[in-house]
C-alpha cells in the first residue's frame, strides 16, 4: 500500500486530486511507523500532497520526519525530494533559505539521476526569484528547467517554463511576447490536465491584457475560469485569480472615473 501511494503521489498533484491523496497517505502511514526507506518516501509523498492542499500542519509534521528518516535509512531519494518539499514551503517566507535548500535538492537529484527532482527543483528555484519581482534572475533556471523538461518530455514543466518566461518578457515591456508565452503555457496544461499552472497562466495573462488596456478578453477569460462552465477549461481559480479580478475591478473604475472627468480617486468596487 506504500509502494502504491508512494507512485500516485504526483499523479495527486498533477492531476489535483489533493484530498483524495491526503485520504490514501493516511491511511497507508497508519499500519506501521518502523523506520524504513520506503516509509520515509511515503512521509515525503504526503507532506508533497498536503503543502499543495494548504495542509501545512500535516506537510509541516511529515516533510522534516521524511528527511529525518531519508539521512537515517541512507535513502538519497527521499532526501532530494524531501529537500524539494521543504524548500518550496520556505520560499514564501525566506527565499533565500529556499534557494539553499533547493540547491541541495537539486544537486542530489543529478548525483542519483532523478529526473523529477531536478526538474521541479528548478521550477521552485525559479519561483523564489519570480514571487520577488526578480526576473532577470529566473530566466537562466527557466532555461535549465526547459531543458531538464525536454529531456523527460514532460508538457506539465514546459507549460511552467512558458509561464515564467511570459513574466520575464512582460517586465520587460514586451506584452504581446508575453502573450504568446501565457497561450502555449495554457496549450500545455489543457494537453496534462494542470488545473493549478493553467490557473496561473490565464490569470497573469489576464493581468497582462488589462495593462495592455484590454480590458474585455481580461473580463472573459477570468469569468471562464471563475464559472467553470462546460465550455471553461478544467483550471482551478485560485489566489492569482482573485488578484488578476481585483485588478481588472480597479482598471474598469478607474477609466470610468476618468471617462466621467473626474479626478477623485475610485471608490473600492466589490468584485465576486
Amino acid at each position: 500500500m506504500l509502494r502504491m501511494t508512494i507512485a500516485l503521489a504526483l499523479f495527486y498533484e498533477l492531476r489535483g486530486h489533493l484530498t483524495n491523496g491526503q485520504r490514501w497517505f493516511a491511511r497507508a502511514l497508519a499500519f506501521d511507523d518502523a523506520p524504513s526507506a520506503l516509509r520515509a518516501r511515503a512521509l515525503w509523498g504526503s507532506a508533497h500532497v498536503a503543502l499543495y492542499n494548504y495542509d501545512y500542519p500535516t506537510m509541516l509534521s511529515h516533510a522534516p520526519a521524511a528527511l529525518a528518516m531519508a539521512e537515517e535509512t541512507g535513502d538519497t531519494w527521499a532526501t532530494a525530494r524531501a529537500l524539494n518539499t521543504l524548500g518550496y514551503a520556505e520560499l514564501w517566507f525566506d527565499p533565500a533559505m529556499a534557494r539553499e535548500t533547493l540547491q541541495r535538492s537539486i544537486a542530489l537529484g543529478r548525483e542519483i539521476d532523478d529526473p523529477w527532482a531536478v526538474a521541479d527543483g528548478l521550477k521552485m528555484l525559479s519561483v523564489t526569484w519570480l514571487t520577488q519581482h526578480a526576473a532577470e534572475p529566473a530566466l537562466p533556471v527557466l532555461e535549465d528547467l526547459r531543458v531538464a523538461a525536454k529531456v523527460i518530455q514532460s508538457r506539465f514543466f514546459l507549460a511552467w517554463v512558458h509561464t515564467g518566461i511570459a513574466t520575464v518578457i512582460a517586465v520587460r515591456g514586451d506584452l504581446d511576447g508575453a502573450r504568446r508565452e501565457f497561450e502555449l503555457a495554457i496549450e500545455h496544461c489543457r494537453a496534462v490536465g494542470d488545473p493549478s499552472t493553467g490557473s496561473i497562466a490565464v490569470s497573469w495573462l489576464a493581468e497582462t491584457e488589462i495593462v495592455a488596456g484590454d480590458y474585455e478578453s481580461a473580463a472573459r477569460r477570468l469569468d471562464a475560469l471563475n464559472r467553470k462552465g462546460a465550455d471553461a477549461d478544467e483550471f482551478d481559480a485560485d489566489e492569482p485569480s482573485a488578484i488578476a479580478l481585483a485588478e481588472l475591478a480597479l482598471a474598469q473604475a478607474t477609466r470610468a472615473s476618468r471617462s466621467n472627468g473626474s479626478n477623485r480617486s475610485p471608490r473600492p468596487t466589490r468584485c465576486s
